[in-house]
């Protein structure tokens, strides 16, 4: 059914399978895109239709594939979008360096992107435990001298933790 044929605001939802494929909002010169459409016949219309968007691939090549399908939730306002989300930085700034980041990443070597993830996890939790074990031996030790030795051992531990943790 052509969606110019659908009285849009007789429907308080509309639910859209595959909304991956709202993800460009490429403009062409000749046409409205199907994004557009979406966007200005039915969201935009004056009736507050609330869309549902189903996709288990939400991005694709680009963060801004998400970034365009969060829009249609917000009428293509990012500011508002930043402020229903209750972030502190802009939303165009949070996509923008996850893009970055994620070109950074993708240039790795295949084995090298999850390998290191997991690796890097691993010491964070290792080094996390390290941490609890020491403050509970802290904790439960009596003498003065052996504190202060555990005490210096524990700072050692967070520093080394706070230096994985730094690490992107």
């Amino acid at each position: 059914m052509p969606l110019n044929r659908i009285n849009w605001s007789n429907y308080d939802l509309v639910v859209i399978d595959e909304s991956h494929n709202f993800r460009n909002n490429d403009a062409f010169k000749d046409r409205e895109t199907r994004y557009q459409k979406l966007m200005n016949s039915v969201i935009k219309q004056g009736v507050r239709t609330k869309v549902l968007m189903l996709s288990a691939t939400p991005v694709n090549n680009r963060f801004n594939d998400l970034r365009n399908q969060l829009a249609l939730a917000f009428e293509g306002d990012s500011e508002n979008l930043s402020k229903r989300l209750k972030t502190t930085k802009d939303i165009e700034t949070i996509f923008s360096k996850a893009q970055a980041s994620f070109n950074v990443w993708s240039t790795l070597p295949a084995e090298q992107r999850l390998k290191a993830q997991v690796e890097r996890l691993g010491l964070l939790r290792s080094k996390q435990n390290e941490c609890r074990k020491m403050e509970a031996r802290l904790q439960k030790e009596q003498q003065f001298n052996r504190k202060v030795e555990l005490n210096a051992q524990l700072r050692a531990l967070q520093a080394e933790l706070e230096k994985l943790k730094s690490i992107a």
